[in-house]
């Protein structure tokens, strides 16, 4: 199941977006200013039942050079989330390679050059760091708690991918159905996606594919991201059948904030995990693994 990375002109990347026009703008600018060998051949944006008929993504759309790469657009009529969004992307795609981006992010010029280079190394799937914009005391706390790094093993190999940002080989990603669309909001469906990639090959991992994500500054954003993790950290939990009850948050810093900012993201994963865990039952209750 494990292939030779063989350059740019294989790859499709998808983006997912709801509601962020501006997050998308800012993804797609990046790419565009990428130089050709490390365009990605194709770029497929899925408008997940955006508020406004998906017409925000569309004028985005309008004002990139299509010249650089085939642009495409496909706007899904409900909100379906971000599992079934990238599958949808990845529908549509004729590349080898898949590059799950997240609307907002920047992925630095080379990234895809970068996994040319070593490509030599077959994998199921590449990715590497994803780094906090240095917007301020929130994403300075999500820089040191390392919040969206990919799970490793006592090895230090990795387990799991995060989607901010990873380039999926298309026959490993079939093989396995995609994503699970039964993980309906952004959280702990890649972490899903990436358990059952890994069984197929290895992941592999380059300090140099570097992603840049801005964080909102805002305590109202902060409580509801962890909120969204809690729930999704209960439906990983019914699928796999393990206790994911979250746990007490210890700060990395030795910082007064940042301590105070520990205590509030598990409050609110807690939150967002026992609120589904009322809606849902008991856990394993009908839930099959897929």
């Amino acid at each position: 199941m494990e292939q030779r990375f063989c350059g740019p002109e294989h790859v499709s990347a998808i983006i997912p977006v709801k509601d962020d026009p501006d997050g998308l703008a800012r993804t797609l600018a990046c790419l565009c200013r990428m130089v050709p060998i490390s365009r990605p051949k194709a770029v497929i944006v899925v408008d997940d039942g955006s508020n406004d008929g998906g017409e925000g993504s569309r004028a985005v759309l309008e004002r990139v050079d299509s010249g650089l790469f085939d642009l495409q657009l496909e706007t899904l009529p409900v909100n379906r989330g971000p599992a079934a969004a990238r599958n949808a992307g990845a529908a549509r795609s004729l590349s080898d390679w898949l590059w799950f981006l997240d609307a907002g992010v920047s992925p630095s010029l080379g990234y895809l050059q970068f996994i040319t280079s070593a490509g030599s190394n077959p994998a199921v799937a590449w990715t590497g760091p994803v780094e906090a914009e240095d917007t301020g005391p929130y994403s300075a706390y999500y820089r040191a708690q390392r919040v969206l790094s990919p799970p490793v093993d006592d090895r230090r190999m990795l387990t799991s991918v995060v989607t901010t940002s990873v380039v999926v080989a298309r026959t490993a990603f079939f093989a396995i159905d995609g994503f699970d669309e039964r993980f309906q909001r952004p959280a702990w469906e890649d972490i899903d996606f990436g358990l059952r990639l890994r069984a197929h090959g290895r992941i592999n991992w380059l300090s140099s594919l570097i992603v840049r994500h801005a964080f909102q500054e805002s305590e109202s954003d902060f409580r509801a991201r962890f909120e969204r993790y809690g729930a999704g950290m209960w439906v990983f939990g019914d699928k796999w059948n393990c206790d994911m009850e979250p746990w007490p948050v210890t700060a990395r810093t030795d910082d007064p904030f940042h301590h105070e900012l520990a205590k509030v993201q598990y409050e609110a994963t807690f939150k967002g995990w026992a609120r589904n865990q009322a809606q849902q039952g008991p856990r394993g209750a009908g839930y099959e693994p897929k």
